[in-house]
Protein backbone atom coordinates (compact mmCIF):
# COMPACT_ATOMS: atom_id res chain seq x y z
CA UNK A 1 0.00 0.00 0.00
CA UNK A 2 1.40 3.41 -1.00
CA UNK A 3 -0.46 6.35 0.56
CA UNK A 4 -0.70 9.97 -0.55
CA UNK A 5 -1.00 11.94 2.67
CA UNK A 6 -3.30 14.95 3.03
CA UNK A 7 -2.50 16.72 6.30
CA UNK A 8 -2.09 20.26 7.59
CA UNK A 9 1.62 19.84 6.87
CA UNK A 10 1.33 18.61 3.27
CA UNK A 11 -1.75 20.67 2.28
CA UNK A 12 -1.97 23.70 4.57
CA UNK A 13 -5.38 25.17 5.29
CA UNK A 14 -5.62 28.80 4.22
CA UNK A 15 -8.43 29.64 6.67
CA UNK A 16 -10.34 28.17 9.57
CA UNK A 17 -13.67 28.54 9.66
CA UNK A 18 -26.48 17.38 11.45
CA UNK A 19 -26.48 15.17 14.07
CA UNK A 20 -26.11 11.41 13.45
CA UNK A 21 -25.79 8.19 15.36
CA UNK A 22 -24.10 6.41 12.44
CA UNK A 23 -20.37 6.10 11.89
CA UNK A 24 -20.08 8.57 9.06
CA UNK A 25 -18.08 11.49 7.78
CA UNK A 26 -19.63 14.38 5.87
CA UNK A 27 -17.88 16.47 3.25
CA UNK A 28 -19.72 19.80 3.02
CA UNK A 29 -19.97 21.73 -0.21
CA UNK A 30 -18.39 24.76 1.51
CA UNK A 31 -15.38 22.80 2.81
CA UNK A 32 -16.50 21.51 6.21
CA UNK A 33 -15.47 17.93 7.04
CA UNK A 34 -17.58 16.59 9.91
CA UNK A 35 -17.41 13.46 12.05
CA UNK A 36 -20.69 12.53 13.72
CA UNK A 37 -20.63 12.22 17.51
CA UNK A 38 -20.85 8.44 17.16
CA UNK A 39 -18.00 8.39 14.65
CA UNK A 40 -15.77 10.55 16.85
CA UNK A 41 -16.40 8.23 19.81
CA UNK A 42 -15.86 5.13 17.65
CA UNK A 43 -12.51 6.47 16.44
CA UNK A 44 -11.50 7.67 19.90
CA UNK A 45 -11.32 11.30 18.73
CA UNK A 46 -11.88 14.37 20.85
CA UNK A 47 -11.77 18.15 20.42
CA UNK A 48 -8.20 19.27 19.75
CA UNK A 49 -7.05 15.97 18.23
CA UNK A 50 -5.59 16.16 14.73
CA UNK A 51 -6.47 13.99 11.73
CA UNK A 52 -5.22 13.58 8.19
CA UNK A 53 -6.75 11.98 5.11
CA UNK A 54 -4.77 9.54 2.98
CA UNK A 55 -5.43 7.99 -0.42
CA UNK A 56 -3.90 4.64 -1.31
CA UNK A 57 -1.89 5.24 -4.51
CA UNK A 58 -1.93 1.51 -5.27
CA UNK A 59 -5.73 1.40 -4.92
CA UNK A 60 -7.03 4.98 -5.46
CA UNK A 61 -10.58 4.02 -4.45
CA UNK A 62 -9.38 3.58 -0.87
CA UNK A 63 -9.26 6.68 1.35
CA UNK A 64 -8.45 6.67 5.06
CA UNK A 65 -8.67 9.04 8.01
CA UNK A 66 -6.12 8.66 10.80
CA UNK A 67 -4.85 10.55 13.83
CA UNK A 68 -1.75 12.54 12.95
CA UNK A 69 0.25 15.17 14.85
CA UNK A 70 0.71 17.01 11.53
CA UNK A 71 -3.02 16.83 10.74
CA UNK A 72 -5.95 19.20 10.91
CA UNK A 73 -7.15 20.18 14.37
CA UNK A 74 -10.68 19.07 15.23
CA UNK A 75 -13.22 21.50 16.62
CA UNK A 76 -16.47 20.51 18.33
CA UNK A 77 -19.96 21.03 16.89
CA UNK A 78 -22.86 22.11 19.07
CA UNK A 79 -24.15 18.53 18.84
CA UNK A 80 -20.93 16.91 20.09
CA UNK A 81 -19.51 15.89 16.73
CA UNK A 82 -16.14 17.08 15.45
CA UNK A 83 -15.10 18.98 12.35
CA UNK A 84 -12.44 20.94 10.51
CA UNK A 85 -12.71 23.11 7.42
CA UNK A 86 -10.64 22.85 4.25
CA UNK A 87 -12.25 23.66 0.90
CA UNK A 88 -9.36 22.41 -1.22
CA UNK A 89 -9.27 19.05 0.54
CA UNK A 90 -13.03 18.58 0.09
CA UNK A 91 -12.67 19.53 -3.58
CA UNK A 92 -9.82 17.01 -4.03
CA UNK A 93 -11.88 14.25 -2.41
CA UNK A 94 -15.13 15.06 -4.28
CA UNK A 95 -13.32 15.40 -7.63
CA UNK A 96 -11.65 12.00 -7.14
CA UNK A 97 -15.11 10.43 -7.03
CA UNK A 98 -16.57 12.62 -9.79
CA UNK A 99 -19.29 13.75 -7.39
CA UNK A 100 -21.24 16.99 -7.72
CA UNK A 101 -19.18 19.73 -6.04
CA UNK A 102 -22.34 21.77 -5.41
CA UNK A 103 -23.67 19.17 -2.98
CA UNK A 104 -22.56 17.86 0.41
CA UNK A 105 -21.65 14.18 0.62
CA UNK A 106 -21.75 11.71 3.50
CA UNK A 107 -19.77 8.47 3.59
CA UNK A 108 -19.70 5.57 6.02
CA UNK A 109 -16.64 4.77 8.08
CA UNK A 110 -15.40 1.17 8.30
CA UNK A 111 -16.35 -0.68 11.48
CA UNK A 112 -12.70 -1.34 12.37
CA UNK A 113 -9.40 0.33 11.44
CA UNK A 114 -6.47 -1.27 9.67
CA UNK A 115 -2.78 -0.98 10.44
CA UNK A 116 0.10 -1.17 8.00
CA UNK A 117 2.31 -4.22 8.40
CA UNK A 118 5.70 -3.18 9.70
CA UNK A 119 4.50 0.24 10.93
CA UNK A 120 6.01 0.44 14.42
CA UNK A 121 3.76 3.39 15.35
CA UNK A 122 0.63 1.22 15.13
CA UNK A 123 -1.29 4.00 13.41
CA UNK A 124 -4.94 3.10 12.88
CA UNK A 125 -6.28 3.92 9.41
CA UNK A 126 -10.07 4.20 9.14
CA UNK A 127 -11.35 3.33 5.66
CA UNK A 128 -14.07 5.47 4.14
CA UNK A 129 -16.52 3.04 2.57
CA UNK A 130 -17.29 4.98 -0.57
CA UNK A 131 -19.05 2.39 -2.68
CA UNK A 132 -22.75 2.90 -2.13
CA UNK A 133 -22.15 6.11 -0.14
CA UNK A 134 -22.95 9.68 -1.11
Amino acid sequence: MKLTIFSAETLPNSKRAGRSSKNQVSFGKKGKISFSKATAAHMGLKKGDKVSLAQDDDNPDKWYFYQDKAGYELLETKFGGLFFCHQELVKTFVDAWDWNADESHTVTLAAAPITIKGDKSGTKYWLLELIGSN
